[in-house]
């Protein structure tokens, strides 16, 4: 895996994820050989049915940062919202792993996105029955896959919302 170049705009990350996982499988196989830690409620959103693959090697992503929304104003329902108006898209629930595999917690700290990256691929319902988004984070002692519940007014302190473009 390869992370070319990120662009950084006042209110967004663009880059390009270079990968792609031929199945769940080789997702899971990844967050083994990695290391990287799920959340319980994580794990089954990998084996749901609704869990997507990108179908291309090359995926160009979007980081909208948070902080062009109010604490109170970053929520789900907004970052959504503001999507549509620049015209981003859904991304695959994968990306979630091609993030967390290129962007240790050290990039994700100095780019000031430690707080976490929610994905904004289409919802998939975790074991505790949520409708959720997957976030990747950081945390002192792992780099972290959980996920985030769709409440669409709540706040998050999540420091961006990924896309594609």
């Amino acid at each position: 895996m390869e992370l070319k170049g990120i662009k950084e705009t006042n209110d967004c990350f663009y880059l390009t994820l270079s990968y792609r996982f031929s199945n769940v499988s080789d997702c899971l196989e990844m967050i083994k050989q990695r290391k990287f830690i799920l959340t319980t409620p994580t794990r089954s959103v990998f084996d749901s049915k609704s869990f997507t693959l990108s179908l291309s090697s090359e995926v160009k992503i979007v980081i909208l940062k948070s902080n062009i929304f109010s604490y109170k104003d970053r929520t789900i329902k907004n970052a959504i919202l503001e999507g549509k108006k620049r015209g981003f898209k859904v991304p695959s629930a994968d990306v979630a792993v091609m993030l967390r595999a290129m962007l240790t917690n050290k990039d994700l700290t100095a780019l000031d996105l430690r707080w976490g990256l929610v994905v904004m691929h289409k919802r998939i319902k975790d074991s505790w029955g949520r409708m959720t988004f997957l976030h990747v984070t950081t945390y002192e002692h792992g780099q972290y896959i959980s996920t985030l519940p769709d409440i669409p007014n709540k706040s998050w302190s999540s420091d961006g919302f990924v896309f594609c473009v």
